[in-house]
C-alpha cells in the first residue's frame, strides 16, 4: 500500500496535487516542492491524490488515485476502454474545455519554446463531429495466444481488444466488427499479421482493408457496407474532395477526420494572397493541398519522400486534368535545397509530428518566399521552427487551429508568414 509523506518523495509515496494546467501529450501538470509533476486523466484546477511512477531528474510521473476536488468540465467517459486504451486522452472532458485546453497548449509552446510573444489566435473551429469522425485507423493484432484485435495499452505494447471505438467512423467499426468475427472463424488468416489498415471511403460504400506485416501488406480486402462482408477484388477507389476526385488506398497518409479536413483544405488555400502565383507544398502527401491551389490557378510542385504518395498525387492531378502541378519523389531537405529559388513566391509546409529538419529550414530560408503557410499537428516542434524562420525577417499574419481530433490532446495548427 503506498504510503502517504510530506518529506522528499519516493517512487511509492502518495502527493497531494493541485494541477494548473494541461499541457503538450495531455497530462495535467503539477508541483510538489517545486519540481514538475505530470499525472494523466486529470483537468486543470482540479485538485488530486495521485502516486508517484517514475521519477526523473527534471521531473515526476505520477499515476492518478483520487480527485479530491473535481472540475466543473469533468465527465463521464463514453468509453469503457477509457482509462486502459491509448488512443486517446481526454473522454473526461468536456468538449468546449477540449477546445480551451488546446488553445492554451498552441500559446504555451509558442511562447515557452518559439520564444515569441507577439501573436493572437485568429480562430478555433471546433470539429464538425467529436465522436465517430475517424475515416482511417490502424488497428494492432495479436495472433499467439488469446488471438486480439485493438489498440495499445497507454504507455505499453500491450494489445487491449476491441469491439467498438467511439471515435471510429460506423463504417469502420463494422469493419473491426466482421475482422473480430473472421479472427474467430478462421484465425489462420491472421498468422503473421501485426497490424490491420483501414480506410472509409463514402462514395464506394466500403472500407478497404489491408492486413500488414513488418509494414508489408499480406492481404488486401475490401468490406461492403451493403452486404456486410469482405469482397476479395480491391480495385482502385475514389473519393470527391471539395468537388475533385482522389484516388483511395491504404498506404498512403490522410487526414482522419474527413469533413474537417475540407474544412482545413478551405482555409489553406486562401492564406496564400493573389501575387502568389508558383507554391512549393512540402510534404505534400497525396496532393491534399497541392490539387487544390493548382485548381485555384497556381503553379505548385510538390514535395513528398513516400513514393506511394507521390504516385497517388501525379494520378490525382491526371484524374483531376490538372496541369499546373508536378510532384517528385524525395526528402524534404534535399529536394527543396536543389529547387530553384527563383520559381516559388509561396511555400506550403505540412510535416510530420517531428516537424521540419534544419537542412529544409534552411532551403526555405534560402528560397525567400514571399509567404510561408506551415500546417502542424504538433505545437512543441512548430514552436521550434517558427523561431527559426522569424529570425530571418518573417512575421505572423495569422493563427488559426482546427481540431482534427476531439477526444486528445492532438491539435491541427495554421500560421501564416509573410516576408
Amino acid at each position: 500500500m503506498p504510503k502517504e509523506t510530506t518529506n522528499k518523495p519516493h517512487s511509492s509515496d502518495i502527493l497531494h496535487l493541485s494541477i494548473e494546467k494541461l499541457v503538450h501529450g495531455g497530462n495535467g501538470l503539477a508541483f510538489h516542492d517545486n519540481q514538475a509533476c505530470f499525472v494523466g486523466d486529470v483537468i486543470d484546477g482540479e485538485k488530486i491524490a495521485a502516486v508517484i511512477k517514475k521519477r526523473k531528474k527534471q521531473f515526476l510521473e505520477a499515476s492518478l488515485l483520487e480527485v479530491t476536488k473535481s472540475s466543473p468540465f469533468r465527465t463521464r467517459a463514453a468509453c469503457k476502454l477509457f482509462h486502459e486504451c491509448g488512443g486517446c486522452q481526454w473522454q473526461h472532458i468536456t468538449y468546449e474545455h477540449q477546445l480551451l485546453c488546446k488553445t492554451g497548449i498552441v500559446q504555451d509552446c509558442l511562447k515557452r519554446i518559439g520564444k515569441i510573444n507577439a501573436f493572437e489566435i485568429r480562430d478555433v473551429h471546433p470539429s464538425p463531429s467529436v465522436f465517430n469522425y475517424r475515416f482511417r485507423t490502424n488497428l494492432k493484432v495479436r495472433y499467439k495466444r488469446n488471438p486480439a484485435i485493438g489498440f495499445f495499452k497507454k504507455n505499453s505494447h500491450t494489445i487491449i481488444p476491441v469491439g467498438t471505438c467511439p471515435i471510429l467512423a460506423e463504417p469502420l467499426n463494422s469493419a473491426l466488427h466482421a475482422c473480430n468475427d473472421l479472427m474467430q472463424q478462421k484465425p489462420e488468416l491472421f498468422i503473421g499479421v501485426g497490424e490491420i489498415r483501414m480506410v472509409y471511403v463514402q462514395a464506394a460504400e466500403a472500407v478497404l482493408v489491408t492486413f500488414a506485416s513488418n509494414s508489408s501488406p499480406v492481404g488486401k480486402f475490401r468490406y461492403s457496407l451493403k452486404k456486410r462482408s469482405f469482397v476479395s477484388s480491391y480495385y482502385t477507389t475514389h473519393e470527391q474532395v471539395l468537388g475533385l476526385q482522389f484516388k483511395r488506398s491504404t498506404e498512403s497518409f490522410y487526414q482522419v477526420n474527413f469533413h474537417q479536413n475540407e474544412n482545413l483544405i478551405r482555409h489553406v488555400r486562401s492564406c496564400f494572397g493573389p501575387g502568389i502565383d508558383s507554391v512549393l507544398d512540402i510534404y505534400c502527401g497525396c496532393g491534399n493541398f497541392s490539387l487544390f491551389m493548382a485548381q485555384d490557378g497556381r503553379s505548385v510542385t510538390g514535395i513528398e519522400s513516400n513514393h506511394a504518395a507521390v504516385k497517388e498525387a501525379k494520378y490525382n492531378a491526371r484524374l483531376n486534368t490538372l496541369k499546373g502541378c508536378s510532384f517528385k519523389t524525395g526528402s524534404a531537405s534535399e529536394t527543396a535545397a536543389l529547387t530553384n529559388s527563383r520559381l516559388y513566391n509561396g511555400i506550403l509546409i505540412n510535416p510530420p509530428r517531428t516537424g521540419c529538419d534544419r537542412e529544409t529550414l534552411n532551403a526555405i530560408i534560402t528560397i525567400k518566399p514571399q509567404e510561408i503557410v506551415y500546417v502542424s499537428c504538433n505545437p512543441a516542434t512548430l514552436a521550434r521552427d517558427l523561431n527559426a524562420l522569424l529570425q530571418t525577417g518573417y512575421c505572423i499574419e495569422d493563427i488559426t487551429l482546427f481540431d482534427m481530433f476531439p477526444q486528445t490532446y492532438h491539435v491541427e495548427t495554421v500560421v501564416k508568414l509573410t516576408r
